[in-house]
C-alpha cells in the first residue's frame, strides 16, 4: 500500500470519527475543507439537507485581490465571511466539522475568525463559548435516567500477583427522548461508572417519539450487529433484550417491538441501536424535505 493512500485511509478514519462524534446537540453545521489553493467554508442545514451559506477563497471581494490564496491569513478572512453570512441568515450557534483534517492552521484559523466574530460551536451535547473556548459546559440534566448495562474485568499478571481493572457502559436518559451512552475504565468500579456517566453525556441525542412509541421502522448497523426497531400500539410493552431495553426505558418508550441479529456484543448492540434512533425522522422533519 502506497503512502498517499495510507494518508487518504487515515483521513478517512478521522473523518467518520469526528462525524459521529457530531450527532444531536445542533441543527446547523459549519464544515472546513482545505487544498492546496484554496479554503473553502460551508453552513449545513442538517435537517432539511441544504446549504445555507458559504465562503471560500476564490471569491472576488471589493477591494481585494480575486484569490486569497491557501494562508492562514486567507483563512482568517474565510472564517469573518462565513460568520457574517451566518448571523445575517439568523444562525449564531453551530456544530464546528473539521472533517478528516486536523484541528491546526488553516482549519483552526477559520474556527476561531468565526468565534470571534461571534458564532457559538456545539460540540456534541456540549457548549463551547467564546470567551472560555476550551472549558466544556454539560447542557444535560444531571438527575436523568443512569442504566449500567454491562460490566467487565480485566486482569493483567503482574509481578507478585494479578492487577484488575474494570470497564463500564453505561446508558443515559432524560425518558422524554434524549439519549446518551458511555464508555469507561477505571481502576475500580465506581470510578468506571462515573467516567461512562460523563462520556455519556458527550453522546447526548435527541429522538423523535410518537405516542410512546417511535414513529416508523428503522434498522440500524454497526459491526457485524443489526438492530431492528418497529413501532407497536398501546398496550404492547417493550419487547426487547436487555441491552436494547436500556435504550428504550432512557427515552421513554413505553410500547416497541425489536430484533436484534448477528453479534450480540452489547457495545455493538449498543452502537447499532443508537445508529437506528439517530435515523428516526418525525412527521414534520420528513414533511420540511420535502418542501411540503
Amino acid at each position: 500500500m502506497s503512502k498517499n493512500s495510507k494518508l487518504a485511509q487515515a483521513r478517512s478514519r478521522r473523518k467518520m470519527r469526528v462525524r459521529r462524534s457530531l450527532r444531536g446537540g445542533c441543527r446547523h453545521r459549519l464544515t472546513v475543507h482545505t487544498t492546496g489553493k484554496h479554503v473553502y467554508a460551508q453552513l449545513i442545514d442538517d435537517v432539511l439537507g441544504t446549504t445555507v451559506a458559504f465562503a471560500n477563497s476564490c471569491e472576488v471581494a471589493p477591494g481585494q485581490e480575486p484569490r486569497l490564496g491557501a494562508t492562514v491569513q486567507a483563512a482568517t478572512e474565510i472564517g469573518k465571511r462565513i460568520a457574517e453570512r451566518a448571523l445575517t441568515a439568523g444562525i449564531k450557534s453551530m456544530l464546528f466539522d473539521r472533517g478528516g483534517k486536523l484541528y491546526h492552521g488553516r482549519v483552526a484559523a477559520v474556527a476561531q475568525a468565526a468565534r470571534e466574530s461571534g458564532l457559538v460551536f456545539w460540540s456534541g451535547s456540549f457548549l463551547v463559548h467564546p470567551q472560555i473556548y476550551g472549558k466544556n459546559i454539560l447542557s444535560t440534566n444531571s438527575s436523568g435516567q443512569e442504566k449500567v448495562v454491562q460490566i467487565r474485568r480485566c486482569a493483567c499478571v503482574v509481578k507478585g500477583g494479578r492487577r484488575f481493572s474494570f470497564t463500564a457502559l453505561v446508558v443515559v436518559g432524560d425518558s422524554s427522548g434524549r439519549v446518551g451512552y458511555g464508555y469507561g475504565k477505571g481502576n475500580e468500579v465506581p470510578d468506571a461508572v462515573e467516567k461512562a456517566v460523563k462520556d455519556a453525556g458527550k453522546r447526548m441525542v435527541a429522538v423523535p417519539l410518537h405516542r410512546g412509541s417511535i414513529p416508523h421502522m428503522v434498522i440500524g448497523k454497526f459491526g457485524s450487529s443489526r438492530v431492528m426497531l418497529m413501532p407497536a400500539n398501546p398496550g404492547t410493552g417493550v419487547i426487547a433484550g436487555a441491552t436494547v431495553r436500556a435504550v428504550a426505558d432512557a427515552l421513554g418508550i413505553r410500547d416497541l417491538l425489536t430484533k436484534c441479529r448477528g453479534s450480540t456484543n452489547p457495545l455493538n448492540v449498543i452502537k447499532a441501536t443508537f445508529a437506528a434512533v439517530c435515523a428516526l425522522r418525525s412527521r414534520s422533519d420528513i414533511m420540511s424535505l420535502r418542501g411540503v
